[in-house]
């Protein structure tokens, strides 16, 4: 089963995006809402920028 949150090795990282107009939207815990393509949402879970996206002590 897969769930509808996102983050670094969840579940839902293989599935489908349902997007608009190719775009996907990725709410924030700050309440800002972005907009991203589904390569560049998948993307931000590797490397360096999984620690810009998701470390809250990365500088």
């Amino acid at each position: 089963m897969r769930n509808a949150s996102f983050k670094p090795d969840g579940t839902a990282i293989n599935g489908r995006f349902i997007t608009h107009n190719g775009r996907i939207n990725i709410a924030f815990a700050d309440g800002h809402i972005e907009t991203m393509k589904d390569k560049q949402v998948r993307e931000i879970q590797t490397g360096i920028q999984q620690k810009i996206y998701f470390d809250p002590f990365y500088r």
